[in-house]
């Protein structure tokens, strides 16, 4: 008879503690949630999830706020979200690169992006390309090569960030091709444009998104679309892989949440997002952006993460790069 009565009452806890997470997930949200975006206003990342944030507001009948920490190479938004209460209240939003990448290119990373985040949903994903300033002759990538091998480090290659995957992408490139050029690193992709305008920096890796009206009012060029085939709108445009140094890394956003988030709340908010992404209103505002709307489930995002950093270590062995300390 005891027995029994302790496997009672461990059935009554268990079906109070599925009541209690699902009465939680129900109640969710009932104030603003803040989103955390660790680049700068104006960069990919943040004109990615502001279309998406005000369709998700009127979902979830509350505010959803966009924050801006730049810095750090993302870790300080990162790392502010992975240390958040795990309530569903604050999230982030970057480029899956950082979580792959970080832990193999920088020393004593604030936090562990694979064990103290859990992905919520994909949101977008948008085609890259090697841009250069106009002020430089190149038309094609083996004009870039031919300067760069000729003039050793006389070109300034821009990214928004050490480790990121545009650092990488042009540390493969740049290695596959023979051609010496300075890394130059911003906080974010937003400061980038202005300085490739200028001639500051010669050379970058952007989305297409970020580069695209200066690209059209011919402030920048465009040598090579890095994507698996040339887009539409560019048809004339090669691929890197035609060059034979595509590194093979797919590039999307992902929104994200601090491990431990009950797991109601993270359907919830699965459930908003990718029904906001799935309105018109958003496609179309990704579309003329240039995004792709991308969303999943959270089994897929998290299956990806796992699937990226393996062939993130890959990568980083092969190009030979060593941890380094963060940047300020």
């Amino acid at each position: 008879m005891q027995g029994h009565s302790i496997l009672f009452r461990l059935l009554v806890a268990l079906s109070l503690t599925m009541v209690s997470a699902a009465s939680f997930g129900q109640a969710f949200p009932n104030r603003p949630i803040k989103v955390i975006v660790p680049y700068a206003a104006g960069g990919g990342t943040d004109t990615v999830i502001r279309p998406v944030a005000t369709a998700v507001a009127a979902h979830l009948g509350q505010p959803v706020v966009i924050e801006n920490r730049p810095g750090g190479n993302t870790f300080i938004g990162m790392s502010a979200c992975a240390k958040a209460l795990a309530d569903g209240y604050t999230l982030c939003v970057t480029n899956a690169d950082v979580l792959a990448f970080g832990p193999y290119i920088f020393n004593r990373i604030p936090y562990n992006p694979q064990t103290d985040l859990t992905g919520i949903t994909k949101i977008a994903h948008s085609p890259n390309g090697i841009f250069v300033s106009t002020q430089m002759p190149f038309k094609t990538i083996q004009d870039l090569i031919a300067y760069a091998q000729a003039n050793p480090k006389k070109l300034n290659f821009a990214t928004f960030g050490a480790g990121t995957v545009g650092h990488l992408y042009i540390e493969y490139f740049r290695r596959q091709m023979g051609a010496e050029m300075t890394h130059v690193p911003y906080r974010g992709a937003g400061p980038i444009i202005p300085a490739l305008i200028t001639n500051e920096v010669q050379v970058s890796y952007l989305s297409l998104a970020q580069a695209l009206p200066h690209l059209k009012n011919g402030k920048i060029r465009i040598l090579a679309v890095v994507d698996s085939e040339r887009h539409a709108e560019l048809p004339d445009v090669p691929t890197l892989a035609e060059s034979k140094a595509d590194a093979g890394i797919k590039a999307y956003f992902g929104l994200y949440a601090p491990t431990g988030t009950p797991t109601p709340v993270l359907q919830r908010l699965n459930a908003a997002f990718g029904a906001a992404l799935n309105e018109q209103s958003v496609q179309a505002s990704m579309s003329g952006l240039m995004f792709v709307v991308q969303p999943s489930s959270i089994d897929e995002i998290n299956q990806a993460r796992e699937q990226e950093f393996t062939r993130a270590g890959e990568l980083t062995r092969a190009i030979g790069l060593k941890p380094v300390d963060i940047p300020e």
